[in-house]
């Protein structure tokens, strides 16, 4: 996508007062607001127009197409816009999808676990309390049932009212989730129990696709999720399998919550590389000095060595891990040489007039990154915490020890000791 190419917007709807809050509450929370901002701009262009997609870029205030593309991206990904390409013409046509009423929102699995680890279960209850609140107090539902206004004949009732919701979004997310065999899934039920059929069904499919990924359950997790909702609530609704299947996620993992994160870096919300990086300075920030200086130097701690940080972090008052991640850094730029107390001295007295207090914040000064006008600033970790990223990705799904940061410290030194011979 290039800020030449041009586009044509499709929609058929307009953006009304609940969606609205359905966007600014439920959504925004889940796509940051460049892809909120993105959406109501796109919303706002006239269907037969052509545009070009500076047009966007200047309207958004975004520096280069990269970072528009992630805003679509995210759109894509929780089903407000689908993305059409045509290669001859090298212009895109974007389909504005309504989003969900807060109810069908609610009871999407997918959306709102990931609206939960956003906001968190407080929060997450309240919206939903708030949105469950009878507003019409005292008054008594006398509405007519569809079978009390209308007879069945030979019309089939699916030709008559073709959608179970008339307001539910037909473009719902699609989970691709290739590590889960939905085949082998499909055989391992008895046939007498229950009807092939139902397996076939796409929308069912996709249903079991999105819990699987949403709870990280295999195919005989997903089984006993299904056996237990015929069992206990005696029909196949997805809120009632994903029910189950929430029940088995937290056995298997103490109940510990799912977390989304993006992919790739993204100025407003957590990414992978956030998670990953931030894991790493976490170890660090905890480890002793002691410890670290035994993974660095190989040996028990030398003590002038200790005396030396001791009195440096007494005399400038920086926390533990702010000297950790400061040592680290300068064994790696001195190839594993650490120099006299005035050197470090030096280094304190520049980060503390940065005003750094936390490791976190002394990594990201390190790196330097570039300040930007919009959101938050991405700030991609130094090369030597970059590497323990990427050699220890594992480390983002359990929490490591500090005997496993001894390996990758250790680790780190034979490194450089190879590259230095």
């Amino acid at each position: 996508m290039e800020v030449h190419n041009t586009f044509k917007i499709q929609k058929n709807f307009c953006v009304g007062g609940d969606d609205i809050f359905v966007l600014s509450q439920l959504y925004l929370p889940l796509i940051g607001m460049d892809s909120f901002s993105l959406y109501f701009v796109l919303n706002t262009l006239e269907d037969k127009e052509q545009y070009q997609i500076k047009k966007l870029l200047d309207s958004l205030n975004l520096p280069n197409s990269t970072h528009l593309k992630k805003a679509i991206e995210k759109l894509q990904g929780v089903a407000l816009l689908s993305c059409l390409y045509n290669e001859t013409k090298d212009s895109y046509i974007f389909q504005l999808q309504r989003p969900l009423l807060a109810e069908f929102f609610f009871e999407n699995t997918l959306l709102s676990s990931f609206l939960q680890s956003q906001i968190g279960s407080v929060e997450y209850e309240k919206i939903v309390s708030m949105k469950k609140k009878n507003k019409n107090f005292g008054y008594k539902d006398i509405s007519k049932s569809f079978d009390e206004v209308f007879k069945r004949t030979v019309l089939d009732l699916d030709k008559v009212l073709p959608q179970p919701f008339l307001n539910k979004n037909r473009y719902d997310i699609t989970i691709k989730n290739a590590s889960f065999d939905y085949a082998l899934f499909k055989l391992s039920f008895d046939t007498n129990f229950f009807d092939p059929l139902i397996f076939d069904d796409e929308e069912f499919k996709n249903e079991i696709l999105k819990i699987s990924y949403n709870f990280n359950l295999n195919e005989e997790d997903m089984k006993e999720a299904l056996m237990r909702t015929v069992e206990i609530d005696k029909d196949l609704k997805p809120k009632d399998i994903a029910k189950h299947a929430r029940a088995i996620y937290n056995i298997k993992n103490k109940n510990k919550p799912a977390k989304f994160v993006t992919k790739t870096p993204d100025p407003y919300l957590v990414s992978e590389q956030d998670e990953e990086t931030m894991k790493i300075i976490d170890t660090i920030e905890r480890m002793s000095l002691a410890t670290l200086l035994e993974n660095i130097n190989e040996m028990k701690a030398v003590s002038s060595e200790l005396a030396m940080f001791e009195d440096l972090q007494r005399t400038t008052g920086l926390p533990q891990g702010v000297i950790n991640i400061m040592i680290l850094y300068v064994n790696t730029e001195k190839s594993g040489v650490l120099p006299g107390l005035s050197y470090f001295e030096k280094i304190a007295a520049t980060w503390k007039r940065a005003g750094i207090t936390s490791a976190k914040a002394a990594v990201d000064y390190i790196n330097k990154p570039k300040q930007k006008k919009y959101g938050k600033t991405v700030k991609e970790a130094p090369e030597w915490l970059k590497k323990y990223a990427e050699e220890h990705k594992n480390i983002v799904q359990e929490e490591i020890s500090l005997e496993e940061a001894e390996k990758i410290l250790a680790e780190l030194k034979e490194k450089n000791k190879v590259k230095n011979k």
